[in-house]
């Protein structure tokens, strides 16, 4: 597997958070998956899905530091995002795997299918993503 940049700056708008949110928690699912695959890494796949759970637990704090600096977000997608990071809160006291692994999918969603942080992002700013 070949190592990719780790993304550390803060972003400076909400749109540019919840794509660099998108883009680590898809690359921690990579990772996770790698390591699944990999009988030798089972702790690693549990690390990775907490990892992706805590950039999403961590959103809407960072979203309301931006706020207070003038951007603005519709109250709904604010709550959409705030159960959102319930959820994986919720997931990193448990100690259930497939809640980890799944608290961003829809029920019934299909793999190729957009995960719910996804869905935020393009309900927010259609078709203007850099996926």
């Amino acid at each position: 597997m070949e190592d990719k940049p780790e993304i550390s700056s803060e972003p400076s708008t909400i749109k540019a958070l919840l794509e660099q949110s998108v883009l680590q928690t898809n690359r921690f699912d990579e990772e996770a998956d790698t390591a699944l695959y990999d009988k030798s890494s089972p702790a690693e796949y549990r690390t990775k899905l907490r990892e992706r759970a805590t950039v999403i637990a961590e959103l809407p704090d960072k979203i309301q530091r931006l706020v207070g600096q003038g951007e603005s977000i519709p109250e709904n997608e604010l709550v959409d995002l705030r159960n959102l990071a319930f959820s994986a809160r919720e997931a990193l006291e448990g100690k259930n795997d497939l809640y980890l692994a799944a608290f961003l999918s829809r029920r019934g969603s299909k793999v190729s299918d957009p995960n719910l942080l996804e869905e935020i992002l393009e309900r927010l700013y259609p078709h203007e993503t850099s996926k």
